[in-house]
């Protein structure tokens, strides 16, 4: 593996940390995610640090009401 997709992989990494801070931040439940379109499945996978599409990145600031910036402020 080279070092781009090493790096790729620990921004994802964050973001995961990242975005389940704020859902546990906002009192919402993996569970909870359902409502704003998530599988359970699917939003484990994005905390535990899988890819997402920039689309699904904009989904997630909404749900938990926060913006773009908010989201990424620790990187």
């Amino acid at each position: 593996m080279t070092a781009r997709y090493g790096n790729q992989d620990k921004f994802f990494r964050a973001l995961g940390v990242a975005i389940k801070k704020l859902r546990i931040k906002a009192g919402l439940t993996q569970e909870d995610m359902m409502d704003f379109g998530f599988s359970v499945r699917f939003y484990q996978r994005i905390e535990a640090g899988k890819p997402v599409h920039m689309k699904t990145v904009l989904k997630l600031a909404d749900a938990l009401g926060v913006s773009l910036k908010q989201l990424f402020v620790n990187f």
